[in-house]
């Protein structure tokens, strides 16, 4: 694949999901954050108690990072878990 193509490929949105006054998701957006352009993702942050029944759902596993309705990890990132999601080679 070429550089240009990678480039003209949409990037995926990835979400995050966490909660107020939460080291680890703190943590997790900051190495998101650090990461994005290289793995070649856009991420949005979402606090689950405002996600309809996200309290419940993810309650145990925030900072949660999903992409669609797959977790693609949680409490802390790991990295080879979305290089492989996302098909980015290490």
């Amino acid at each position: 694949m070429s550089d240009k193509s990678r480039v003209d490929k949409p990037k995926p949105v990835l979400r995050l999901y966490t909660r107020a006054e939460c080291h680890l998701c703190d943590e997790m957006k900051k190495d998101l954050f650090s990461i994005k352009d290289d793995y070649g993702f856009h991420f949005e942050v979402h606090d689950v108690e405002t996600l309809q029944g996200g309290a419940a759902r993810y309650n145990e596993l925030v900072p949660v990072l999903l992409w669609g309705k797959d977790v693609v990890c949680y409490r802390k990132l790991d990295r080879k878990l979305l290089a492989r999601a996302l098909g980015v080679k290490q």
